[in-house]
């Protein structure tokens, strides 16, 4: 639902939609927020919501979530961030949902979970919350413009600057082709584990963890020096040094 309020795509273009099928939830969240200082949209089924995401990049996604509702199923999350990678999900949901379900929808990449029943004005807090840290941790990397870092498409090698080689295998030189393909961008963890592992993928994001994981021991092991990667905490992933690509 769109609004004439002149104030409505200030903060940055924020864009922030709203998933539910509860028509009074919406309609009090249109009243508190409709003079508020980004672009509200919504949407009442993941079809809509699916669409729009298609057409128009959303900065925060907001879903009210009853398990009786079927208003978010578990491909969903995948799907929508596979539009828009750098996609920040807040899920409101029940009491007694439990740990296992939360980090069921963590690995899925939920970003924070509100208890219902919320207050608009903690809401609209942790709305503006996510996409501070968001952007304070998108701009962190720093780049080393030494260049001496080699990947070979051929063998599938990383050579460092001494001149040293590792064979890789092949999700872990995928990993490393699109990483240095972005270097300074950091690339969403969540967006990684379906171009390596597939679009379903279970625990995706730990699974990522574990692979770069062991790619910087097997790195600082072969080649006595660290991987030009950097961690960007709850986000993904960076490349820092010039790989060139050959």
């Amino acid at each position: 639902m769109s609004h004439n309020n002149n104030n409505a795509i200030h903060h940055n273009q924020l864009v922030v939609a709203f998933l539910s099928n509860d028509p009074l939830k919406l309609a009090e969240w249109e009243v508190n927020f409709c003079s508020i200082d980004f672009k509200f949209k919504q949407f009442v089924d993941g079809f809509s919501l699916f669409k729009s995401l298609l057409n128009e990049p959303i900065t925060v996604l907001v879903v009210y979530f009853d398990e009786a509702s079927n208003i978010l199923f578990e491909g969903d999350i995948s799907r929508y961030l596979a539009i828009n990678p750098d996609l920040i999900i807040i899920l409101i949901v029940d009491a007694n949902f439990s740990s296992a379900k939360k980090i069921f929808y963590l690995d899925k990449g939920v970003d924070r979970f509100l208890i219902n029943p919320i207050t608009c004005d903690l809401l609209l807090s942790n709305i503006y919350a996510a996409t501070r840290q968001s952007q304070d941790l998108i701009e962190t990397p720093s780049l080393n413009d030494a260049v001496g870092w080699t990947l070979n498409t051929n063998g599938w090698l990383l050579k460092a600057p001494s001149g040293k080689t590792l064979q890789l295998t092949a999700r872990e030189f995928n990993l490393l082709n699109i990483l240095a393909l972005k270097r300074g961008e950091t690339v969403n963890k969540h967006f990684l584990a379906e171009k390596l592992l597939g679009r379903y993928n279970q625990n995706g994001s730990r699974r990522m963890t574990l692979l770069v994981g062991r790619l910087r021991k097997k790195v600082m092991e072969a080649l006595d020096c660290e991987l030009p990667i950097t961690t960007v905490h709850s986000i993904g992933y960076a490349c820092v040094s010039a790989i060139l690509i050959e």
